[in-house]
């Protein structure tokens, strides 16, 4: 899965949730349509509380086969990374913690 985050607006989400402008092929924002503010997102990226709340919430969309390993890449982890690697990155990066996150913020 590839992310998307607009640094006009702030808005993050999937590629696929991109708009497409007709006949020239250009991606911008479905919040603010800017087509000069977007970025693919990694892990070494620097993100706020609700950025990383909004990507906890597109991480619930990876699938996870039975060894749990993520199943489609996600933030430059790539596919078959441990789901628990990628948890503690959230770990790292929310203030909170990840336990706060699986708690649903509260």
């Amino acid at each position: 899965m590839v992310l998307v985050r607009c640094n006009k607006c702030g808005w993050i989400g999937k590629d696929e949730e991109l708009g497409l402008y007709y006949g020239d092929d250009i991606e911008y924002c479905p919040k603010c349509k800017s087509t000069d503010a977007l970025m693919d997102l990694e892990a070494g990226c620097s993100f706020d509380e609700k950025e990383i709340e909004k990507l906890w919430e597109l991480l619930g969309d990876i699938p996870v086969n039975d060894d749990d390993e993520i199943e489609e890449d996600f933030l430059g982890f790539p596919e078959g990374t441990h789901k628990e690697e990628v948890w503690y990155w959230f770990d790292e990066v929310y203030p909170a913690g990840v336990c706060r996150l699986m708690m649903g913020g509260e």
